[in-house]
């Protein structure tokens, strides 16, 4: 059996692409067999189509010979017209793949939130107001404690002004001229305010629409994480790609996550009714000291205290040795996937400055909804809650994978396990006081699960540590290469040069 693909150009006078690298399982692979499809999931905010994956593509590729050599083509897979797909093509050094031939994809999905209004932030915001500040992520400590003495001390004068009978109305407009009696500074405020409620309108309202399930927000959602789990589908039934990696920035993470577990349920599996997934076994082994024990940067805590900028003896990948074995046993599950022809190819989520670390805040109102979900494994965890655990009751210690059948453990990969195979990276500036970097991204470990690669990144830019602005900067220094840096973390994380086989002809 052979595998056939499009023909690849010939760059160099010499062209080995096309030598065969392995014929395992009677199969005749050749290195240009090898496509990785990297789906880029931009954040919150009225992004233009491409603006995300046109920055992400120079921070995801090594600079090879002083450039990066990658082609603009037509994209057919997403189904807009606004949308490209961009191409590099495999590079090898001394005859060894370093990076395998990569397309770009950029799922664009703010045209459909539209009808944003500042009072849908309302009821969050005031929600987060009034919590205390110690059930609180450390990065919001500052931020909420600024917030809280500007609300209240406006409150307060607006209160005055009423007993004074100088406000009589409270309108925005009203409100501003009674609170600055001089007209210039009040056109000044009236500017500055309208300014900023746009801007919230337009990007943090994103963020609430997306996780609201009231109404009004209902349909926008569906069809955001419809328009996911479509390209995802697109993806898989194209034979030329062998792996697929989904990278997610801030309220993207959110959508990405809700892509892969809702595809993972809609995936036909069917085939693996026959087969006993013996790599479970393993995956089981290396999920259990981290679940049992997590480590002082990924544990339940990790949340509520602070990073250090750049993790002493930190390299671009993982350092926690329960993390790497446990990454390892999830490939080894995807592989043996491969092997038994089940189209799942999603190998990694990465997700860069997402306020995730929020969930149990933003989604549900307190934690208690939040892990209510997590038992009924509507918010699938990294690593897998064991197959034995129920809704209610006690919790098994030991981990189980796999179903009972008729009496028999069976190793079967059920509902709600896509991060058996699918490994989670997940990073972010750290901001220094609370303030000086990105308040909007957070360890998930707490979450999520103690499975997940949570590490903080960092750049000797200044761009990095504005308030704000450092939330949009993940993708603005591809040539920052220094230990720890977001450019050489990411490329990391991606594996371009990870040869796979490629998916069985359909």
């Amino acid at each position: 059996m052979s595998i056939t693909d499009e023909p690849v150009a010939n760059f160099g006078a010499e062209d080995d692409r096309l030598k065969p690298v392995d014929q395992a399982d009677g199969v005749i692979r050749t290195s240009a067999n090898v496509k990785t499809a990297v789906v880029v999931v931009h954040g919150m905010g009225s992004q233009k189509p491409r603006e995300t994956v046109n920055g992400f593509v120079r921070t995801a590729l090594e600079n090879f010979d002083g450039g990066r050599i990658y082609y603009s083509r037509p994209d057919k897979i997403t189904g807009s017209y606004e949308a490209r797909r961009l191409l590099a093509i495999e590079r090898k050094e001394k005859g060894a793949v370093v990076q395998t031939q990569t397309e770009f994809f950029e799922y664009h999905w703010s045209y459909m939130m539209t009808g944003n209004q500042i009072r849908d932030l309302l009821p969050t915001s005031l929600r987060l107001l009034l919590r205390s500040p110690l059930r609180l992520p450390w990065q919001l400590w500052i931020p909420w404690s600024v917030l809280f003495a500007l609300v209240f001390v406006l409150a307060w004068k607006i209160v005055d002004l009423a007993l004074d009978g100088k406000l009589k109305k409270f309108s925005l407009n009203d409100v501003i001229a009674a609170v600055f009696p001089d007209g210039r500074i009040a056109a000044v405020v009236t500017i500055v305010v309208f300014a900023v409620i746009g801007w919230l309108t337009s990007s943090f309202v994103d963020v609430v629409r997306y996780l609201d399930t009231s109404p009004r927000s209902y349909e926008v959602r569906r069809m955001i994480r419809k328009g996911m789990v479509d390209l995802l589908t697109n993806l898989h039934a194209n034979d030329k790609y062998s792996r697929i990696v989904v990278v997610a920035h801030s309220l993207g993470g959110f959508i990405a996550y809700d892509g892969l577990t809702t595809f993972w349920d809609e995936t036909d599996r069917r085939q693996d009714s026959a087969v006993e997934f013996t790599k479970l076994v393993d995956l089981q082994t290396a999920a259990q000291p981290l679940v049992d024990n997590p480590s002082a940067d990924t544990g339940d805590s990790d949340r509520m205290a602070p990073h250090a900028a750049v993790p002493v003896g930190a390299d671009d990948g993982p350092k926690d040795p329960k993390i790497i074995a446990f990454r390892a046993a999830q490939y080894d599950l995807w592989q043996e996937l491969q092997r038994n022809e089940i189209n799942w190819r999603v190998t990694d989520l990465i997700t860069l400055g997402t306020p995730m670390y929020l969930a149990n805040m933003l989604f549900t109102k307190n934690d208690k909804q939040f892990n209510d979900l997590r038992k009924r494994s509507e918010l699938p965890q990294c690593p897998p809650r064991g197959d034995s655990e129920t809704v209610e009751g006690k919790t098994p210690k030991t981990l189980m994978y796999g179903r009972r059948e008729g009496g028999q453990l069976k190793r079967r990969l059920v509902t709600g396990s896509p991060f058996a195979v699918v490994r989670w990276s997940n990073y972010w500036f750290t901001p220094i006081f609370g303030i000086f970097g990105d308040s909007f991204g957070g360890s998930l470990a707490g979450l999520f699960g103690a499975g997940i690669d949570n590490r903080p990144v960092t750049v000797n830019r200044f761009g990095r540590y504005v308030p704000l602005w450092a939330h949009t900067r993940y993708f603005k220094y591809p040539d920052c290469t220094g230990t720890g840096f977001v450019a050489p973390v990411i490329r990391a994380a991606l594996a371009l040069d990870l040869q796979t086989k490629p998916p069985a002809p359909s």
